[in-house]
């Protein structure tokens, strides 16, 4: 304590992040970078009836991470720049920047906690929309 208060929290580190990643997806892969950015990917089905998808996560201390996710019916969507709540969309890949729920969260939560089952159920929401094209997702997307 300082001055008769506890010190600012800085967040969870990344490489405490990482660790806590790879514990709960033991097939995935990621490190940190140069800098303190942390990469992360793994293979996620987040349904029993889902597809296999991709997940790309880079993150940079006390920010919220990019996520970006690949296969599954991203590769069969043929137009990336229609579906909705998303950032961004590449096509060489395809893949698509998830809009999450990055009001909600904060830098002492984990990403296994928030990030990936928020991501998750934006996957079962795309294959819902893939299949009747309607978005029930809900969210607001930050303009």
């Amino acid at each position: 304590m300082r001055n008769g208060r506890p010190p600012k929290r800085g967040g969870l580190s990344l490489p405490l992040q990482l660790l806590h990643l790879r514990m709960c997806y033991p097939e995935s892969s990621g490190r940190i970078l140069h800098g303190g950015r942390l990469v992360w990917w793994a293979t996620v089905k987040p349904s029993a009836i889902s597809d296999i998808y991709q997940v790309f996560i880079d993150a940079k201390p006390r920010m919220f991470p990019q996520v970006w996710v690949s296969g599954g019916a991203i590769d069969r969507c043929s137009d990336l720049s229609s579906v909705p709540h998303k950032f961004d969309c590449g096509e060489e890949p395809s893949r698509i920047r998830v809009c999450l729920q990055y009001h909600d969260w904060s830098s002492d939560q984990l990403f296994t906690e928030t990030v990936m089952p928020w991501c998750c159920e934006w996957i079962v929401h795309f294959e819902i929309w893939m299949a009747t094209g309607e978005w029930h997702g809900g969210g607001i997307h930050p303009s």
